[in-house]
């Protein structure tokens, strides 16, 4: 196989393999190089997950591949062309915000299993005002807004889930299931974890304490969906 052209790079390309047939989530950037030229474009650009370079040549038609890492592995092998993978610690993790940036398609989360319901409000079937609702299913969401959730487990999004950051009072949860609630989007900050069943009218977050100092009403920002 043909060596990295440029030796104090090699670090950041570890991986070689036969190149692969592009997939649905991953777009290519051609044209002419030199394979060191292509190694520095791939490596200035943090959604570059790695680079395509015809086997045994310096120069020729070189492609830097963008996408989803998990497609890596998720194509037809072609034999004339190699593959070059940036190390690990240097790509991107796999997020709805990262599809967006390129431009992809991000899909309707589907409907499975039983989902935790949020309400803005404590004792909100009681409550007499205009409150906001979000039905969760299982999934990870980093930015919560009233909008669209975007589900970075399952790659998909939640359209006009009416969560607000900063403003969960209470919570339905299934028996199955949990709910970890962070004080900082992109599940920063402190923790809280509550496990169903949960009712919503009898449980306000005002009765749990955040540090010993506050409760988490109102403090919410980021929230996973999980299984017991």
């Amino acid at each position: 196989r043909s060596q990295c052209f440029c030796p104090h790079m090699k670090s950041q390309f570890p991986t070689i393999r036969k190149s692969q047939e592009p997939s649905e989530c991953q777009k290519y950037h051609c044209r002419t190089i030199s394979k060191c030229d292509l190694q520095r474009w791939c490596s200035r650009d943090r959604y570059c997950r790695g680079f395509t370079f015809p086997k045994n040549k310096m120069r020729g038609f070189g492609c830097k591949v963008r996408g989803l890492k998990k497609c890596l592995g998720k194509r037809k092998p072609n034999g004339a062309v190699d593959f070059y993978e940036k190390a690990a610690s240097r790509q991107m993790t796999d997020t709805v915000r990262l599809m967006r940036r390129l431009r992809m398609s991000v899909p309707e989360c589907p409907k499975v299993g039983q989902p935790a319901v949020l309400f803005q409000h404590c004792w909100p079937r009681s409550y007499r005002g205009w409150q906001w609702k979000s039905v969760l299913y299982q999934g990870e969401y980093p930015y919560p807004h009233s909008r669209h959730c975007d589900n970075d487990r399952q790659l998909c999004v939640v359209r006009h889930c009416g969560l607000r950051g900063g403003d969960l009072s209470s919570m339905d949860i299934p028996a199955n299931m949990k709910v970890e609630v962070y004080s900082s989007v992109n599940f920063g900050g402190s923790k809280l974890t509550l496990y169903g069943p949960m009712n919503a009218d009898h449980n306000c977050m005002t009765k749990f304490s955040m540090n010993g100092r506050r409760s988490w009403n109102d403090r919410a920002r980021s929230v996973k969906v999980l299984p017991k």
